[in-house]
């Protein structure tokens, strides 16, 4: 495991300075997922992803070119690989599945939803 912890800290300071050498500079916010979050376990929320070492958060700010940033980020995940296995709902994505947010909590996710609002007041712009 702390191979796999070491190569994907590389890929993410790699994949950072390449994006501050381009015209597309972003950067990255690494919480780390211990403590209470942890403690919790994947299926007693609709975050899944207790399990894993850390959330990040990939940004791009006030990007001039909106298409090059969105592909910056898209490019930070094909480099984690293996090493990313979902998302955090606060952190949507355009274009993102809702099951990269929740996985195996989507169903009860959507069916809290229908109980909580039938009428359909609310809405999450996760695509459920």
């Amino acid at each position: 495991m702390v191979a796999d912890l070491a190569a994907a800290a590389a890929a993410i300071v790699d994949h950072v300075a390449a994006g501050s050498r381009s015209d597309t500079p972003g950067y990255v916010l690494i919480d780390p997922l211990n403590g209470a979050i942890r403690d919790t376990a994947p299926d007693d929320t609709a975050f899944p992803w207790r399990r894993h070492a850390a959330s990040l958060q990939w940004l791009v700010e006030s990007p001039a070119d909106p298409i090059a940033a969105r592909r910056w980020v898209t490019d930070a995940h094909r480099a984690l690989d293996t090493a990313t296995a979902g998302g955090y709902a606060n952190y949507a994505e355009p274009e993102t599945p809702p099951e990269r947010y929740f996985a195996d909590n989507l169903h009860r996710v959507r069916i809290i939803g229908r109980v909580v609002d039938p009428d359909r007041r609310l809405r999450s712009g996760l695509g459920f």
